[in-house]
């Protein structure tokens, strides 16, 4: 990366959004708009088309074309295969099985890279703190990521094989561990809350598997599910 060069950042959430922002060099934020989750359509194609868009009108109001961007980097929301596809977004399940990385090189005619947001993140943070970082992102689910003092992802998710014990708790925190239903039944009632209508609530929203923890347990949930819901 150069100081002289134009990049894209594009954080792709499954709560509120997706942000993009427009960076001249490595350090020089110009400008930022967000696709609003409400925007993304019904299907992934919909999706990229609407990112695309908005790429256009972020590059005109600065009076630059996508030629003048020498690459674009993301950081999504869930489980990547290593070439870049989504092998499981846990709340946003139309982009299962695409890759976003490929489509927008193919759309956009630029370099693209991608990777989990929690990996991403704990990168940013290392490459300013240069030690072992135990990191964190809370949006639509808890990610993570274990940063070791020589700047490498430990435990990565990357080609996961489906199985929950191949994930590690620092990478994927709220997808392994799991909560213990009577223990939040318990919580819920102390603060006047009524953990059966959160039940419910998840049922309506995101069906059954929602209220099965990991390893096929019955008698927990994912802990992320008390964020999404």
């Amino acid at each position: 990366m150069k100081a002289s060069h134009w990049y894209l950042a594009l954080d792709l959430g499954t709560g509120l959004g997706t942000k993009l922002t427009l960076f001249k060099g490595l350090h020089q934020q110009k400008e930022e708009a967000v696709l609003k989750i409400e925007d993304y359509g019904s299907s992934f194609a919909s999706y990229t088309n609407a990112v695309e868009k908005l790429i256009g009108k972020l590059l005109s109001a600065n009076n630059l074309s996508i030629k003048d961007i020498a690459s674009a980097g993301i950081a999504s929301a869930g489980i990547l295969k290593s070439d870049g596809t989504f092998q499981l977004i846990q709340n946003y399940p139309v982009f299962n099985g695409h890759n976003l990385k490929k489509t927008l090189e193919k759309q956009l005619g630029i370099p693209v890279a991608i990777d989990n947001d929690a990996n991403a993140g704990g990168l940013a943070e290392w490459s300013i703190l240069r030690m072992e970082i135990l990191y964190w992102v809370f949006g639509g689910g808890w990610g993570g990521s274990w940063i070791s003092r020589d700047g490498e992802v430990r435990f990565p998710s990357h080609d996961w094989d489906g199985k929950d014990e191949s994930l590690h708790p620092t990478n994927e925190p709220g997808y392994v561990i799991p909560l213990n239903k009577l223990d939040l039944k318990n919580l819920f009632y102390e603060v006047h809350a009524s953990y059966e209508r959160f039940e419910r609530i998840l049922l309506d929203e995101k069906g059954e598997s929602s209220l099965i923890g990991p390893f096929g347990s019955k008698d927990t949930i994912r802990a992320e599910m008390i964020l999404s819901g």
